[in-house]
């Protein structure tokens, strides 16, 4: 709640500088970092009040204040340094072409479903965003009642957006979205299972593996991804296909974590603890070396 930095690395890791804020000031912490490019990126700022301070960096060394998101917000993103998106808790998606001055609603999240037996209109709240161009974008969230979840898509940059039912019996409270390309996409759900759509979320399949829940998905490239909070690394090598998972004896449990390349990702932790992931030699070790898979094919 307090002590609000950011760091940077630029030689991998061995080396961190500080960018902005004090670790000793009673400034609010930042979070929910989201980088369009290398330079271009977001991160919030909590603050008292309805909204949350939005800082930029457009050189990825100095933060400016950017304008503000809702502080009742499910998921944020950003397709480009200007255009962003909300999915906030008055079950509605906004815009922002201002890089977060201002903000507009694009879609109100209501949908026909059946529950009970009887078909009805129902309010639904959209927890998960994902685009994987600039145009194509999908957001995934619960129906009440469990009687499924609305996945939401847009085809124009977020212009207009297109909703229907998806996996009944399943939950999208507190699951996340991320997609490989236009069609292909994964699914963590509320209990940690995991599901695969090619058809651009038409249909999903069940695939094997148990993610850790409130874990947020990131992958390399079409085929590693991964996985970690706690002390859980859940990972692909196949986009998806199937998951396995590993304990990893963190010393302090992650709370975030970021893969850039499939042989370089990073975990971060209270204390502030931070571990780097690659690949190394058999015989290679270090001071607090982990073991950990490698994120081949699988």
């Amino acid at each position: 709640m307090a002590g609000g930095v950011i760091y940077h690395t630029k030689d991998g890791g061995n080396t961190w500088e500080l960018q902005v804020g004090d670790p000793e000031s009673s400034d609010r912490g930042f979070s929910s970092l989201r980088f369009v490019d290398a330079t271009h990126g977001f991160a919030v700022q909590g603050s008292t009040g309805s909204t949350h301070k939005l800082f930029a960096t457009s050189d990825g060394q100095t933060w400016v204040p950017s304008g503000t998101v809702p502080e009742h917000r499910y998921d944020y993103t950003f397709t480009t340094p200007t255009t962003g998106f909300v999915a906030d808790w008055a079950n509605q998606i906004v815009r922002t072409n201002d890089g977060g001055k201002t903000w507009q609603p694009v879609y109100r999240c209501k949908i026909k479903t059946e529950i009970g037996g009887l078909t009805r209109e129902v309010d639904c709240f959209i927890h998960s965003i994902h685009f994987p161009t600039s145009s194509v974008g999908y957001g995934i969230g619960p129906l009440p009642e469990n009687s499924g979840n609305v996945l939401a898509k847009t085809e124009d940059g977020g212009v207009t957006w297109t909703a229907w039912v998806v996996l009944p019996g399943e939950s999208a409270h507190e699951g996340v979205l991320w997609f490989l390309d236009a069609n292909t996409g994964v699914f963590r759900a509320y209990d940690g299972k995991m599901f695969r759509t090619a058809d651009g979320g038409k249909t999903w399949t069940g695939v094997s593996g148990q993610a850790e829940a409130k874990s947020s998905i990131t992958f390399a490239d079409a085929e590693a991804g991964w996985m970690i909070l706690y002390h859980k690394m859940t990972y692909t090598g196949n986009g998806g296909k199937s998951w396995l998972s590993r304990d990893i004896a963190f010393p302090a449990m992650v709370e975030d974590s970021s893969l850039p390349a499939r042989d370089r990702g990073y975990a971060v932790g209270a204390h502030g603890m931070v571990y780097r992931y690659r690949i190394v030699p058999i015989d290679y070790t270090a001071k607090g070396m982990l073991a950990a898979p490698s994120l081949a094919r699988r």
